[in-house]
């Protein structure tokens, strides 16, 4: 494995990207990206594959919650799986969550303890679709 990184994962109910950054001053490199479609699937860079419910028996659609919001949900459970996993494989050093309120609301209440001890700094903004060169930006007022 390699040296632990500061990763950044802009978000929202329907998309992930994961970017790192190796050390201070080094520029962003972008790793992967997720998105969900209508069907539910996830896409990560030309795979297609279905969204793994794993042992939970809790039904897709919670009652206070509509088909669109239960999708999304669901979408940023499996997004808070992938940080966990990588947290656990000392892949982490320090990560940023930027997404809409109620998404970090979600991925929060996702992430594991380990994960949430790496947690540096949260931006509750919708910029999934920002540029890097943007994100090197705003990033930089944060010291990041």
């Amino acid at each position: 494995m390699s040296e632990p990184t500061t990763w950044i994962v802009l978000a929202d109910g329907a998309r992930a990207r994961f970017l790192h950054r190796q050390q201070p001053g080094f520029p962003l490199t972008e790793t992967e990206v997720l998105q969900m479609t209508l069907r539910g699937h996830v896409r990560r860079r030309g795979w297609a594959g279905e969204i793994d419910e794993g042992a939970s028996h809790r039904p897709l659609v919670q009652p206070h919650e509509n088909r669109k919001e239960a999708q999304e949900r669901h979408f940023l459970c499996h997004v808070a799986g992938h940080i966990n996993a990588s947290v656990a494989d000392d892949a982490v050093k320090n990560l940023v969550l930027i997404a809409p309120l109620h998404a970090l609301g979600i991925l929060r209440a996702h992430l594991s303890h380990e994960a949430s001890a790496k947690i540096t700094l949260e931006i509750a903004r919708d910029i999934t679709h920002a540029k890097t060169s943007d994100l090197e930006k705003r990033l930089s007022k944060f010291g990041v």
